[in-house]
């Protein structure tokens, strides 16, 4: 892929890769840890969090501790849910800022005529918003988020799970043969040598803790203006 033309088709994760959310996730994981009467947990901590959805970075904020498979009490986490939703509501895009190089890429892809869709774990009421408050909606023929994409028995389906990305295919009109998938995360990369398409990694973002490399994107970059 070094030196390759952008294709047809770019799928692009949102947090961690376009976008640095995790001040505004940072506080709203705080103001839920303070309605259960317990210590925030901050900016830098909530960086290692991030992934997987909102489920997720609840129940990691919980454990205080990256423990993926510790969710604790169901209704518990639920009710924490609930409060983190009510607080990202009202601070969602208030400090996040695109990644530098970004408006650049996104306008360099459009002068190609790449088909862009955004791919992300984020459930779709933070991510639409989320994207219309940072001015990049419009870069995106398609946006598949967290809950966009139900199984047979009613369960959410995520990335790395390659129906997610197809659906974005689907929803653009394009097919494996013309695509990539960029993120910064193991559920991008994977993701896309699920679906059988290459993978860009950045080297910035939300990894859990883990160095994107160690997951085998097809390609690195430390900016996404290194692609054109």
């Amino acid at each position: 892929m070094n030196g390759a033309e952008l294709p047809d088709t770019l799928l692009l994760d949102l947090d961690g890769t376009l976008v640095d959310s995790a001040p505004d996730l940072a506080a709203a994981v705080d103001a839920m840890l303070a309605d259960l009467e317990r210590p925030p947990a901050g900016v830098d901590q909530t960086r290692l969090w991030v992934g997987n959805g909102a489920r997720k970075l609840v129940e990691r904020a919980l454990a205080d501790a990256f423990d993926p498979a510790a969710p604790g009490d169901s209704a518990f986490v639920h009710h924490a849910e609930g409060l983190f939703y009510r607080a990202y509501h009202t601070c969602n895009g208030h400090h996040s800022e695109l990644y530098p190089g970004v408006m650049r890429f996104l306008e360099a892809a459009r002068g190609r005529e790449s088909h862009l869709a955004i791919v992300t774990n984020k459930p779709a009421e933070f991510t639409e918003p989320l994207l219309e408050r940072l001015g990049i909606a419009r870069y995106f023929g398609a946006t598949v988020s967290g809950d966009s994409l139900l199984g047979d028995d009613g369960t959410v389906i995520r990335k790395p799970e390659p129906a997610h990305l197809q659906l974005a295919l689907d929803r653009l009109g394009a097919s494996t043969g013309s695509a990539w998938m960029i993120g910064d995360s193991g559920s991008d990369i994977l993701g896309a040598r699920n679906l059988g398409i290459p993978s860009v990694a950045v080297t910035y973002g939300y990894s859990q803790g883990t160095p994107v490399a160690d997951y085998g994107p097809d390609r690195i970059v430390n900016d996404l203006t290194e692609l054109l």
